[in-house]
This record gives structure tokens, sequence and C-alpha cells, in this order.
């Protein structure tokens, strides 16, 4: 006649949550089933022998903070009820008692059904991407100065100092300043000043767009007209 197999009544503690939800995924399916059969049928977990693999020592380590707690609780189920069966013969009807049913699976569940909250702030950090102020000075002289300058410039020598202007000017300040040395310096042997070594001088910048708020370049025979203070500087 066919024999079933009862195993011990436990109690699957809701603190060991906290724990397993540490693990990874595949980590949780690796420990949980084996845990419960030695919880149930006292079979050894197969990660107490395993001595050269880091991940079965972790588990090894997590298991046996547990396992004080389920001893425990499979000898107070076990007076409770007198001490469980190891084999009972089939019959036809089925005894059920309020020890058949351990509140494992809910847990199971309620540890996949947190994971997706984990991805939350990922998603949040994908969203707050913005090229830094340099950069963008950095893209608004390029764009101005398409045509004139032989090249487009990936790199800004004076990136640090033009970060630190960020909240005083604009890229709309920069942009105009830029726009009105390139209607200065265009045609004149200035114009290879058109770079970001040189507009974005710590020496010359701030003067720059204070002078592109307050008047236009005007035109000399020669072509264009240099301010006087820029003359100076460069003859030196």
């Amino acid at each position: 006649m066919e024999e079933n197999v009862v195993g011990n009544s436990f109690t699957w503690f809701k603190r060991f949550n906290g724990q397993i939800a540490e693990m990874t995924e595949e980590e949780q399916f690796a420990f949980i089933p084996e845990v419960v059969l030695w919880a149930a049928f006292g079979r050894e977990p197969s990660f107490m022998d395993a001595k050269g693999d880091q991940t079965a020592r972790y588990l090894k380590q997590a298991f046996l903070g547990m396992k004080s707690d389920l001893d425990n609780s499979i000898r107070s189920q076990n007076r409770n009820t007198g001490g469980a069966p190891k084999k009972k013969k089939a019959s036809g009807k089925k005894k059920g008692t309020g020890d058949d049913n351990p509140p494992t699976e809910p847990h199971f569940y309620s540890l996949n059904q947190t994971k997706p909250i984990q991805t939350k702030p990922i998603q949040e950090k994908k969203r707050e991407s913005k090229p830094s102020f340099s950069l963008q000075c950095l893209k608004a002289l390029n764009e101005e100065l398409r045509g004139v300058a032989p090249v487009e410039f990936t790199r800004n020598p004076n990136g640090e100092y033009v970060a630190s202007l960020e909240g005083r000017f604009t890229v709309d300040d920069v942009r105009e300043m830029v726009r009105f040395k390139r209607k200065e310096w265009e045609g004149t042997k200035f114009q290879q000043n058109l770079n970001p070594g040189t507009l974005f001088s710590p020496d010359k910048l701030e003067g720059y767009v204070i002078a592109s708020k307050m008047k236009e370049p005007t035109k000399s025979i020669s072509g264009r007209k240099v301010m006087d203070d820029e003359l100076a500087s460069y003859a030196s």
C-alpha cells in the first residue's frame, strides 16, 4: 500500500524576509527551497558542504542565522501536536489540521512583489541628465562660429572658469557675445582669435559680454574696427 511522508510543521518568521530581500533573485531561488526542505524533512542544504563557492558560503551564513529560530519553531509545533509522524498510511479521507498550511508561500510572493519598486530611482536619474553650463556655452559658440571657424571645437580650455559664471551670465548672454565678436573680427587679422581659448579667457570674457550689451561693432575703411583696448592687448 502506498505511503505518504508528512513533514514537520514550522513557522516562517516575518523577520526572515528582510534577510532574504538582500539576496539576488537567483540566490533566493537557490536558498528558500533548501531551507524549507530542511525544516520540513530534515534534508541537509546542499550549500552547507560547498567550501570554495563564495555564494554558497554566503547562503550558509544566512541559513545559520535562521536555523535556531526554525529549530525552536519545529519543537514548539511538535509539542503542541504530540509529535509529527514521519509516515502515514494513505486512506480515503483527507484529514486536515491547522498546521498543514504554514505561512511560507505568502511571504515568498511578497518578496517578488517588492522588486519593481527598486527600479523607480534609476528611472528618475535618467530624466535628470542635462548638459553643464560650460558645455552649453561651448555649443552656442560652435553654432555662432559655424562657417567662420575652421573646425568645430570639442574642448573648452577655460571650462572651469566658464562654469563658475553660471548665475551671473546666461547661455544667451554668451551667445550674443560670440555673435558680437564675430561681427567685429570677421575679415580681419583677429578672426583667428574666434575660439574658446580667447573668447572664454578669464581676462576677457566678462568684458566681452558687457561690451556686447552696450554697442554694436562699427565698420572701418579696412573692413571691421576692433576696440582700442583689444588692439593694445593683442599688440603686446
